[in-house]
């Protein structure tokens, strides 16, 4: 899991647009330590490849997730459709 990842859900749930059922501590240990998920770091070789992305992935961080997957060769999960059209996440994108 992206480092970007985490930090997109806590703004989510500082903006209020995602509630959580425990304390956003608690559901991160859980949902990482717990559950067995390393949290990826955002390192030279994943900004530099993420900058470097064809310019259909305009979000900064959607590029920094992409490109996480990629480089730690682990399943990209999501919901987001707008993740289907990445060529790049062929047989690495999971959505359900």
């Amino acid at each position: 899991m992206s480092a970007a990842s985490v930090y997109e859900l806590t703004l989510a749930v500082a903006r209020t647009r995602l509630a959580l059922t425990l304390a956003l501590d608690n559901w991160l240990r859980r949902a990482t330590e717990e559950a067995d998920i390393a949290v990826a770091s955002i390192d030279t070789a994943i900004a530099k490849r993420a900058a470097q992305l064809p310019q259909v992935h305009g979000q900064p961080l959607d590029r920094i997730i992409i490109v996480t997957a990629l480089v730690k060769k682990a399943r990209l999960l999501s919901l987001d459709g707008k993740f289907n059209g990445c060529e790049e996440l062929q047989g690495v994108l999971a959505t359900d």
